[in-house]
């Protein structure tokens, strides 16, 4: 062979035709596709100093592995719209609002458009989180533009497409724009309704009608009520839960506060690779050479599972019970009730489902880190998810223990009830049905530890004796157009109201009257008499025709002895359903501020009627007789539920007659979030200290 012919150089066109054909194929060569999670470590997308958050840095969701399989689900490409319902503060509007358009701006770049409860809480959130965390990642910091034309506080414009942020409240904010991507940012605040338009959050999707094939719709919300649109979204979407397994038995099961029974005859869709596939949990009923022959297991055995007819996974009938958190029976007093919340706090664990064993919270990144997802709603429309995460399942929250000390902290106390509810379960507020009857307001009368009668302060020879030592009496008037209705109240030292009067009456200087009547506490342990008269007195402004030239006029000449009151969809505190302040009123030329109470009528309701009335949680004196008048206007009211088109519950309160002095009772209510243990305390100390000298 010529040994010129083997080793001749190869001629200098071809050497350059291979060297192309080599970077072209580097060039053309698919680069490994992250998932959206693994982008966001790998990135890294940082989590600034600036939020305020315990685990500042990158973000590892190794702490939670959930929020992978959610995103995964979310990347899908026939995934249009997801819904997640969520508990506060575990990272929902960073998983999924933050975090996909980070992804977005870099990846797979297109208009986005961020819908925020308001325009104030756009700009707050704009400022110290969206763009802090848009700067602290490099691969999305290069493609920001730095000038006042195109970096705003609200329009942030990219080397690659833009992010409107707008407040849901001026629809005209959404007019002209469009947008591949879609953020509702806590849509349960977000308005349902809009005066001349659609509401905000449909006027918002219509925005991506454009990108019908590629658009993303993300909702992420703490809900507040069943009729809510966010657990309405959660419902009409697939319904995910996420699944562990038991380090004891190993059956998944999903994890839920209270404890609820299994539903055999309810479907649920599994992916490919569920556990519950592989060998139906346990492989021939053994788990480390022992022999499991309980019911359980059978039933994990028993099930009818099928391909799904449209080919996305299978198809499992039977919702297994969820693991719940529990705590020992022992720790509640047989005689007070009262539960010792901090060994609470201490001994609460979780109870499997199935094996019921006492798993400790340590036990719960054990069982995160096997998680699966599983569909609760398999007919859900193909490109609707939807999903729920609780305070149970983030390691940076209370704790199964301290979830367990507030639930048993907030009952009897309709605010923090409902805060716990929507807050820590990432569930709407479960109303009860409620109806109360002559023999429920029976069993007040009977519980009243002290027996007495009922008095007439307008009646100039009624005595008006106190059955107890009041640290204060109250009075409240509901306000009508041809009379006033109201009650009288004296409140013990241990915050028990005991009613002595009620009527009607129609003039102010009747309420006046009645206000300043003296009443009596005589009693052998008293010593001497001790005269009291009403201390403070609630009054309904609701009533325009009286408000404008009757109350708010009243409670001014009254020097501050009468507090004006409001109800409606007020939004109260977490603590309790009313909020003080004070309304502006033109008096005789002169504006003064007039003292108003709002509270939130649905709220005070429910803590009058379920708290108070039914469940008894909190106690109430009442007089040996009543009479019919009282009784019929206080039974009235009653809860009704509502079942919606879309199978969600809504609740209104109805009534068989006008609930003037249930009305009274209600506003008497309020007291008891204003007198707290330290203000009764504290009044007493002052009575005893004056009766003294």
């Amino acid at each position: 062979m010529n040994a010129k012919k083997i080793f001749s150089p190869i001629p200098i066109g071809e050497k350059c035709r291979h060297l192309l054909l080599g970077a072209v194929r580097a060039m053309l060569q698919p680069a490994p596709k992250l998932k959206m999670w693994e982008w966001l470590e790998q990135a890294p997308v940082i989590v600034p100093d600036i939020v305020g958050s315990p685990f500042p840095g990158t973000i590892n969701t190794d702490r939670m592995p959930i929020w992978r399989g959610l995103l995964e689900r979310l990347e899908r490409r026939r995934c249009r719209f997801f819904e997640l319902c969520k508990s506060a503060r575990i990272g929902g509007s960073l998983f999924f609002g933050i975090a996909p358009v980070l992804h977005k701006i870099k990846n797979k770049p297109g208009p986005i458009l961020w819908i925020d409860p308001t325009r104030k809480t756009a700009m707050r959130l704009s400022r110290q989180e969206i763009q802090p965390f848009i700067l602290e990642c490099a691969p999305v910091r290069e493609l920001v533009i730095f000038d006042r034309n195109h970096w705003t506080t609200l329009e942030m414009i990219f080397k690659t497409c833009t992010l409107g942020i707008v407040g849901a409240g001026s629809n005209a904010e959404l007019g002209g724009r469009q947008a591949e991507m879609i953020i509702l940012n806590e849509k349960d605040k977000i308005p349902a309704k809009s005066r001349a338009e659609a509401p905000p959050g449909l006027l918002a999707i219509v925005r991506s009608k454009l990108f019908r094939n590629t658009r993303k719709i993300i909702s992420n919300s703490t809900p507040t009520l069943e009729s809510g649109e966010t657990w309405g979204g959660f419902l009409a979407g697939s319904q995910l839960h996420g699944y562990l397994p038991c380090p004891e038995c190993g059956a998944y099961q999903r994890l839920s506060f209270f404890k609820e029974p299994e539903e055999p005859d309810k479907w649920m869709r599994v992916e490919d690779d569920d556990p519950l596939l592989i060998g139906h949990e346990i492989a021939r009923g053994k788990r480390h050479g022992i022999e499991l022959s309980s019911d359980s297991f059978r039933k994990r055995n028993e099930l009818e599972i099928k391909r799904a007819p449209d080919g996305r996974g299978y198809l499992v009938k039977g919702i297994p019970p969820p693991m719940r958190i529990w705590w020992p029976k022992e720790l509640q007093d047989k005689k007070t009730k009262n539960w010792n919340v901090d060994e609470v706090e201490r001994q609460a664990r979780f109870e499997c489902g199935f094996c019921e064993a006492k798993i400790p919270q340590e036990k719960l990144n054990w069982m995160g880190a096997r998680y699966t997802l599983r569909s609760h709603n398999p007919d859900a429309p193909v490109d609707m998810e939807s999903a729920h995460v609780w305070a149970a399942w983030s390691p940076m929250d209370l704790g199964i223990g301290g979830l367990a000390k507030k639930y048993l902290l907030s009952i009897g106390n309709v605010a923090k009830m409902h805060d716990f509810w929507n807050s820590d379960l990432g569930r709407p507020f479960e109303r009860t049905p409620t109806r109360i009857t002559r023999k429920t307001i029976e069993l007040i009368q009977s519980r009243t530890s002290v027996k007495y009668d009922r008095a007439n302060p307008l009646d100039p020879d009624d005595p008006c004796k106190l059955p107890i030592r009041p640290c204060f009496i109250t009075m409240t008037a509901d306000v009508q157009q041809a009379e006033y209705w109201w009650t009288q109240w004296a409140w013990s030292v241990d915050g028990i109201p005991y009613l002595l009067a009620w009527g009607s009456c129609v003039s102010q200087k009747e309420l006046i009257d009645i206000s300043n009547r003296v009443w009596i506490f005589d009693s052998e342990d008293a010593g001497s008499p001790e005269s009291h008269v009403t201390w403070k007195g609630i009054i309904d402004s609701g009533y325009k025709a009286k408000r404008q030239a009757g109350v708010y006029r009243f409670v001014h000449e009254q020097g501050g002895r009468w507090i004006a009151s409001k109800g409606g969809h007020f939004q109260g505190g977490k603590e309790k359903p009313i909020f003080e302040t004070s309304v502006a009123f033109n008096y005789d030329g002169a504006q003064v501020d007039i003292p108003l109470i709002h509270y939130n009528d649905d709220q005070m309701q429910e803590h009058l009627y379920r708290f108070v009335i039914k469940e008894r949680h909190h106690a109430r004196g009442l007089p040996q007789k009543l009479d019919d008048q009282f009784l019929e206007q206080v039974t009235s009211p009653h809860l009704a539920a509502i079942k919606m088109a879309d199978g969600r519950t809504a609740h209104e309160w109805r009534y068989t007659v006008d609930p003037h002095l249930g009305d009274c009772w209600k506003q008497n209510e309020v007291f008891h979030f204003i007198f707290s243990h330290e203000v009764l305390a504290a009044m007493r100390a002052r009575q005893d200290a004056t009766k003294k000298l």
